[in-house]
């Protein structure tokens, strides 16, 4: 593997560590509040939850999908062997100092996701360098199968700035892998988020239609709490 020349952090649109959050005030604030209400009704009306808020869901993956591959797109026009990089490049950030939206990305750069690491690498980072080099040598052999099969491809495209980035088969199954990664790692903290905050705001509105009312004075000392809760 060819030493990382690219600062990954230099790469990640400015929107990224705020679509990696899945708090639910975050949500509330990224999905809109008529959006959160409309579900509320939904769910009240008999609806499933995970049907009303499967929109949500491809509403944050859009987005997180769509920054993912600006990522590549600007790492190809700073490099041509970006993708070839990565795997060297995810194994340095996760095994050393850097910030979450570093090491998500990087995770899902190499075809992973928390729980597989926890699971399957189980945080030994022995077994994440053997993994690390597997990896790569495995989405070059790929890549090559890909081009005898399917022919050679080289796909130009060309970004607002007016930069061009040139990708073949290799960048595109790396980024086929982050995407796939990335949409496992997404829905699972969805379900998560939509589990814990839903039940909280339908309990709160079929109370208020039950006509119970908030009392502030009894919240006292777990205000802050409490108002966490809505």
């Amino acid at each position: 593997m060819k030493t990382s020349t690219i600062n990954l952090a230099s790469l990640l649109p400015k929107t990224f560590d705020e679509l990696l959050e899945s708090k639910g005030a975050t949500f509330i604030n990224r999905a809109g509040e008529e959006n959160v209400r409309q579900v509320v009704v939904d769910v009240l009306c008999g609806s499933n939850l995970r049907a009303s808020t499967e929109h949500l869901t491809r509403l944050r993956l859009g987005k997180i999908n769509a920054a993912t591959f600006m990522v590549y797109l600007c790492g190809l026009q700073a490099a041509k062997d970006f993708s070839r990089q990565l795997p060297k490049m995810a194994f340095e950030n996760l095994t050393n100092r850097a910030s979450k939206s570093e090491k998500e990305l990087s995770k899902w750069m190499i075809g992973l996701t928390g729980k597989s690491v926890q699971n399957v690498l189980r945080d030994d980072d022995r077994q994440l360098k053997k993994y690390t080099e597997s990896f790569a040598e495995n989405l070059d052999r790929l890549a090559s199968e890909t081009a005898k099969d399917s022919g050679d491809l080289r796909c130009v495209v060309k970004s607002a700035n007016g930069k061009e980035a040139v990708l073949d088969w290799h960048d595109l199954l790396s980024l086929f892998c982050t995407i796939g990664s990335q949409t496992l790692a997404i829905r699972g903290s969805e379900k998560s988020t939509y589990g814990k905050l839903f039940e909280r705001l339908v309990l709160g509105s079929v109370l208020a239609a039950l006509g119970f009312e908030k009392n502030w004075l009894s919240a006292g000392k777990n205000l802050k709490s409490f108002l966490a809760l809505q």
